[in-house]
């Protein structure tokens, strides 16, 4: 399942963005820059009007084109995931897992989710599953003022015969 987030960047909510970073074990001082980054924003911009600006608050969206978005962005996926995987691991503690066995450092594990960016991707072998894991993300990303785009996820089945 390819899961795809509408305005991702645009759509963070600050609060949560602070709250996570501070209760998810991250450096206090890293917290507090990125608190700074953060805290009031202000844009400013043009009205078109006889060269008048407006002044307005950005209460949601993470700063894009410098170096740190993006791997703020990718911390924030980390924190759902994380929270989402527990979630399902308290649905499956009593069932043997049926989640993709991915190989790290020539080490099997059992893990939902591949690399990504701002974009999730889930091998599962079973679609109820793979259904229980999208209600899950959707339940977090709700927290975050996240919102999965249903028009660009997408599930996708494959089959393979042995011969």
């Amino acid at each position: 399942m390819a899961f795809d987030f509408k305005k991702a960047f645009d759509s963070i909510n600050h609060s949560w963005l602070l709250y996570s970073l501070a209760i998810n074990d991250f450096d206090e001082e890293l917290v507090k820059r990125i608190e700074a980054l953060y805290r009031s924003p202000k844009a400013t911009f043009s009205t078109g009007i006889n060269n008048s600006y407006t002044t307005i608050e950005v209460k949601s969206g993470i700063r894009q084109s410098d170096t740190v978005s993006p791997k703020l962005f990718i911390l924030l996926l980390k924190i759902i995931l994380k929270n989402a995987q527990h979630d399902l691991d308290d649905c499956f503690k009593n069932e043997e897992s049926n989640l993709v066995k991915v190989m790290i450092d020539g080490t099997p594990t059992v893990s939902f989710k591949l690399e990504f960016a701002e974009d999730i991707v889930i091998y599962t072998y079973d679609q109820k599953l793979t259904e229980k894991i999208a209600h899950v993300i959707k339940y977090h990303d709700r927290k975050t003022g996240l919102e999965l785009s249903k028009d660009k996820t997408k599930m996708m089945a494959t089959q393979y015969k042995w011969t």
